[in-house]
């Protein structure tokens, strides 16, 4: 997860070099790509592993905790990069202005990535 978090920002930052630099460079879609690329390797991190996002902090947390709330952000983060693409299937059918999806599925990536600061805020305080 260390690793995935440079990566992330790197390929933000890329964006934001290239969009400027690029006068017709796809702009949403390599963010769509981004996101819901970040939200499946996230996702299968936290399944796979049993270690919180904040490594450090995540040793004071009990193993069973730890243990539940990397496969409760797991699915989170799946069901965030389902977002995506079920979205655009809605968009089909019922036509919206589609930077919603894009908007939800970041901030819904935001708030799964602060809400694995939970346990390790109860963990301190017990």
């Amino acid at each position: 997860m260390e690793r995935l978090m440079p990566a992330l920002v790197g390929v933000f930052t890329g964006v934001v070099f290239f969009n400027a630099l690029w006068e017709g460079f796809p702009t949403l879609p390599v963010l769509y790509g981004a996101i819901t690329a970040a939200s499946l390797l996230f996702g299968r991190t936290c399944l796979v592993s049993r270690e919180l996002p904040d490594s450090r902090i995540s040793k004071q947390v009990p193993e069973e905790v730890r243990w539940h709330w990397c496969r409760a952000l797991g699915i989170l983060y799946l069901l965030n990069a389902a977002l995506c693409p079920l979205g655009f299937l809605l968009w089909y059918f019922v036509r919206f202005d589609s930077d919603l999806i894009l908007g939800a599925q970041m901030l819904g990536f935001f708030a799964i990535c602060f809400a694995g600061l939970i346990p390790t805020v109860r963990g301190i305080k017990a």
